[in-house]
């Protein structure tokens, strides 16, 4: 289970510019570092995250829960931030086709989601169904 599977996709298509990929590179690493000691996630949880997997524990759905608020793809009341667009944004004119699925892979987890009231719950679901579209429209083998 990616941390951030619109992020990690989009530092997985080669056309993007280097210097974006890196910079969404170091910011995933940054995040997911603070963002599992913050949550006191276990090593399991990690191990689960590092395997593209659902963490076990509530606290390593909340290490999702905290990567979506550092990039703006969620806020701390759990509404859905710009974060998504500001990143996709930086990489439609490398790849307009990309950006085009991934928004409307963004919308539709949206709204599968946007009724669940724990944050932790809401960020992972999120997470899952992003992966879950992205393998259906064809792009799992953008995720790493």
């Amino acid at each position: 289970m990616n941390i951030l599977v619109f992020i990690c996709m989009l530092v997985g298509v080669k056309a993007l510019d280097q210097s974006l990929v890196e910079l969404m590179q170091a910011k995933i690493q940054e995040y997911g570092m603070s963002c599992s000691a913050q949550e006191n996630a276990s090593e399991d949880d990690i191990a689960a995250l590092l395997e593209k997997r659902m963490p076990p524990s509530h606290e390593g759905k909340c290490v999702l829960f905290c990567g979506a608020k550092k990039f703006n793809i969620m806020h701390e009341d759990g509404s859905f931030g710009e974060g998504y667009v500001e990143w996709l944004n930086k990489a439609e004119a490398d790849d307009p086709d990309f950006y085009n699925k991934l928004m409307d892979i963004k919308r539709k987890c949206e709204v599968k989601v946007e009724h669940l009231s724990d944050l932790c719950e809401k960020a992972a679901s999120l997470a899952d169904c992003s992966q879950q579209e992205s393998r259906k429209n064809g792009l799992d083998k953008y995720l790493f």
